[in-house]
């Protein structure tokens, strides 16, 4: 039974690479030298996700929405996340996904969300990583 769980994982993550993932840059900061950050192309499903803030506000009796905030996650296998030296690592604080599209390039920043880690295993195999972002910048690519 096992076998066919892990088939069926295994088979689950191979179409969401297949059908809704795209090429991404993963940058994160080299500490031996801070002018060539290490970078890996990988293949990553991006997913939108909307926190909303509510606080209770007594004069209604009710929770109130004060504020809504959207975020993105990017699911990628586990294996595809080599950064260093061809080691397996982990998303840490601070690194950045650049999306590249025709017209802008779109840099997410990994970061802890709604209290959080800022990653996490997708499934109990792990072989799926769900990683958190927030946008921070935006740039109009140059003709």
């Amino acid at each position: 039974m096992i076998n066919i769980l892990d088939d069926g994982i295994q088979f689950l993550a191979d179409q969401l690479k297949d059908w809704t993932a795209k090429t991404f840059t993963y940058k994160r900061r080299n500490p031996h030298d801070r002018s060539n950050p290490w970078l890996l192309e990988l293949l990553a499903t991006k997913t939108p996700i909307e926190f909303t803030e509510q606080k209770f506000d007594p004069t209604i009796g009710a929770f109130a929405t004060v504020g809504r905030t959207q975020t993105w996650d990017f699911i990628l296998e586990t294996d595809d996340l080599l950064l260093i030296d061809g080691e397996p690592t982990t998303p840490r604080i601070g690194d950045q996904i650049i999306e590249t599209t025709e017209t802008e390039r779109l840099t997410y920043e990994v970061a802890t969300l709604g209290g959080e880690k800022e990653w996490r295993y997708v499934d109990q195999d792990r072989k799926l990583i769900r990683v958190h972002s927030k946008l921070i910048r935006v740039t109009k690519n140059e003709d």
